[in-house]
C-alpha cells in the first residue's frame, strides 16, 4: 500500500562515516517509495570533520560566524524553503538561535546518552516544537525542562533487511572494525 502525504519533510541528520549516509539515503528512499515527500541534508559535512559539536563549541561557532557553519546553515535554509517540517535526527549541530528562526514544524529526536545531554541535547532541545526521545527513561527529564510535546519514538526508525543489505558474516565477525566489540541482547520479563 502506497501512503500519499501533503507535507514535505527536511531530514537533518549526522553522519561520521559513509556507511551512515548510505542508511540515511536508503531510509530517505523507502520514505520516498512509502509516497512520502522526504529529502535528506546531512549537518555533519567533511567541512567539519563529521563531528557532533559540543553546545560550547556550536555556541562559539555560533557567535563568531564561522564560516563553516554559516555555510551549512545557509545550505540547509536553502533546502527549508520548500519544506514543511524539519526533523533533527540525533539532534547535533543546531543552534537554538538559528532553529527559532525557522518558520517550519521543528521536531527533534535523540537517543540522549547520559553523557549528551547536558552538553548536546538541554542547551538545544527547547527551541523545537515537538520532541521525540528514543530513550524511554528520559522523557520525564525532557518534560522537566517545560517541553510539552515529548514522546517516546523507540529507535527512531524501523530496521528493514535493506538497511543492513551491505552487511556480510566476514565484516561482522571482523573486531577490529568495532570500537566496542561486546553486544548486549536483552529483553523484558515482568513478575
Amino acid at each position: 500500500m502506497k501512503l500519499t502525504s501533503s507535507l514535505r519533510y527536511l531530514w537533518v541528520y549526522s553522519a561520521a562515516d559513509e556507511w551512515t549516509i548510505a542508511w540515511h539515503d536508503r531510509l530517505l528512499k523507502r520514505r520516498q517509495a512509502q509516497g512520502h515527500d522526504v529529502v535528506g541534508f546531512c549537518i555533519t559535512p567533511v567541512e567539519m570533520e563529521r563531528r557532533w559539536l559540543t553546545f560550547d563549541e556550536l555556541d562559539s561557532r555560533w557567535r563568531k560566524g564561522d564560516r563553516v557553519l554559516m555555510k551549512i546553515y545557509e545550505d540547509l535554509a536553502g533546502q527549508l524553503e520548500n519544506r514543511d517540517v524539519l526533523i533533527l535526527y540525533n539532534g547535533a549541530n543546531l543552534h537554538p538561535e538559528f532553529v527559532k528562526w525557522m518558520n517550519v514544524l521543528k521536531v527533534y529526536t535523540a537517543g540522549d546518552d547520559p553523557e549528551s545531554t547536558e552538553v548536546l541535547t538541554k542547551p538545544v532541545a527547547p527551541a523545537f516544537d515537538i520532541h521525540l526521545v528514543n530513550n524511554i527513561a528520559c522523557l520525564d527529564m525532557y518534560r522537566s525542562w517545560g517541553l510539552k510535546y515529548v514522546h517516546f519514538w523507540p529507535l527512531g526508525s524501523l530496521t528493514t533487511l535493506d538497511e543492513l543489505s551491505d552487511l556480510n558474516e566476514e565484516l561482522i565477525g571482523d573486531l577490529s572494525r568495532r570500537s566496542v566489540p561486546i553486544v548486549f541482547l536483552g529483553g523484558y520479563q515482568q513478575h
